[in-house]
């Protein structure tokens, strides 16, 4: 008998501006977990081939659709994100107008509120929602044995041609039957930032989040420390990005797992990992410092009513400032990257601007900065007419205007973003300090720009509160006469002024090699 054919596909998007970074399985994490739980059933296994399909990056919208359906599936499942959501209704409705007897399953985050995609997109005819393993498998055995979509949890599928929401499907509980997709094999053929998840879910319930409605899960430990071995044993993996929620929300099994890490690691492969500081374990900090590239922070905000309508009022911000000294002494503040958001309930640009000082004047400068986006189906969602908000039901569903702001207060907090980033493109963390001990430094973050109208064609701006290639030639002059009219005291704007001007040697230097 011959095989029906599933063809599981998730379009990366374009490389985006100033991103250098490939990160390896990025894409096909989730549907590789998808086929091979899938494939574990033995009926599935005797009636389907199922492949994930990965193409380059660079690949010709045409040559994606022709790939799919000149191998004749009958099930096409595209996994949808907001990066790739225009990509894949292009994609699939292709397929449909090439091939309209496959039937595309459509999957991923974009899909948590199923009824609305469908809705707009006649070429789907089924979507999975939330984690998508057990579903996708049933779904398929329903298939195999004549039964009918109703009879699946956690799909949505077509009657009389309009979606209706299935039944809930619970998160797995068990997430360790779900197979291993790091073989020695696949570890063999990745390279550079590898992007692994040892534990599914999160313990908080942030307004804004995805992980939101998922309970905490660990994978055993003992298969975590198969997968790290077989990924160690590749030197061209340079990096390995653990994508857990908070990866220290079981300190001891996060102290085990990087003492494994630490005594397989033979070729120097570094580590990223989200940490939430509940507890300030000195091994555990000894282990980070030592072996992370980098440690991303969720700050978000330092206003409590923002923290709280945001549904963090488990951070606790007094005891993170009170352990920061502490966190230091391990991991220098160079690797530690705070996440800041903005267009919060019931913040203004001065509100964000407390959040911005507070890290300055605690030597953070590495920060990264979102707009805040409301996905479908998110808690906050639901509360969007109590704050007034005004965003975009298209991805990347950012905010524009609220109660408290509007969107000309958020392109001022655009524009002392900007304005952050071009100081410390010259300055150390003690410099910005210093800077701040100095002058008004919230009035500069917010006013730097007025004293030069053409600043914004000195640097290429990425996305809202992205900007790259900052031309330090044209930057350094006009920033030297800047802090001259702000500064009166000497001795600190000399020391200012031999940065920018170490900065700026540093740089020709930099281009003419």
């Amino acid at each position: 008998m011959k095989k029906r054919k599933i063809i599981l596909f998730c379009a990366a998007p374009p490389t985006q501006l100033g991103v250098v970074e490939n990160y390896a399985l990025a894409h096909i994490y989730g549907l590789e977990y998808i086929r091979a739980f899938a494939l574990r059933n033995p009926e599935i296994k005797k009636n389907y081939d199922i492949e994930v399909l990965s193409l380059p990056l660079d690949s010709l919208l045409e040559k994606i659709v022709d790939a799919i359906v000149c191998d004749a599936p009958e099930i096409v499942g595209l996994s949808c994100s907001l990066k790739n959501y225009f990509i894949t209704l292009d994609i699939a409705r292709q397929i449909k107008l090439a091939a309209p007897e496959i039937d595309i399953v459509v999957g991923g985050p974009e899909v948590f509120e199923p009824e609305r995609i469908m809705e707009k997109n006649v070429c789907f005819d089924y979507a999975v929602m939330g984690e998508g393993e057990e579903t996708f498998r049933e779904f398929l055995l329903s298939r195999i044995r004549g039964a009918g979509p109703e009879e699946v949890a956690g799909l949505c599928y077509r009657k009389d041609g309009k979606p209706v929401r299935g039944s809930v499907r619970h998160p797995i509980k068990d997430i360790n039957l779900l197979p291993s997709i790091i073989d020695r094999q696949r570890a063999n053929d990745v390279s550079g930032v590898i992007l692994y998840e040892t534990a599914r879910g999160c313990r908080h319930g942030c307004s804004y989040c995805l992980w939101s409605p998922y309970p905490k899960r660990y994978f055993s430990l003992n298969r975590v420390k198969r997968d790290l071995k077989n990924l160690l044993n590749n030197e061209n993996v340079s990096r390995i990005f653990f994508i857990d929620s908070d990866f220290d929300s079981d300190q001891e099994r996060a102290i085990a797992i990087l003492r494994y890490f630490k005594e397989n690691n033979s070729h120097g492969c570094k580590l990223s990992a989200f940490l939430s500081f509940d507890n300030m374990n000195p091994e555990l900090l000894s282990l980070m410092g030592e072996l992370c590239h980098e440690v991303p922070i969720g700050l978000q905000t330092v206003d409590n009513k923002c923290l709280n309508a945001l549904g963090r009022a488990w951070f606790d911000l007094a005891r993170f400032d009170a352990s920061l000294p502490s966190v230091l002494r391990y991991i220098p503040a160079d690797r530690l990257y705070i996440d800041i958001m903005y267009g919060l309930p019931y913040e203004t640009p001065d509100v964000f601007l407390d959040t911005l000082l507070w890290c300055v004047k605690r030597g953070l400068n590495h920060i990264n900065f979102f707009r805040l986006a409301i996905y479908p189906g998110v808690p906050l969602e639901k509360r969007v007419v109590e704050h007034g908000y005004v965003f975009d039901t298209e991805p990347p569903h950012l905010v524009y205007s609220s109660r408290y702001f509007s969107y000309d207060d958020i392109l001022t907090i655009e524009n002392a973003i900007t304005n952050f980033k071009i100081l410390t493109r010259f300055f150390s963390p003690d410099d910005m300090i210093l800077l701040n001990d100095s002058l008004d430094l919230r009035k500069v973050l917010m006013g730097m720009n007025e004293d030069c109208e053409s600043l914004e064609t000195f640097y290429t701006r990425i996305n809202e509160s992205n900007i790259s290639d900052i031309d330090v030639a044209k930057v350094a002059p006009w920033l030297m006469s800047y802090l001259k009219k702000k500064i009166k005291n000497a001795s600190v704007l000399n020391r200012l002024s031999e940065k920018i001007k170490n900065n700026h040697r540093q740089n020709d230097r930099s281009s003419d090699t």
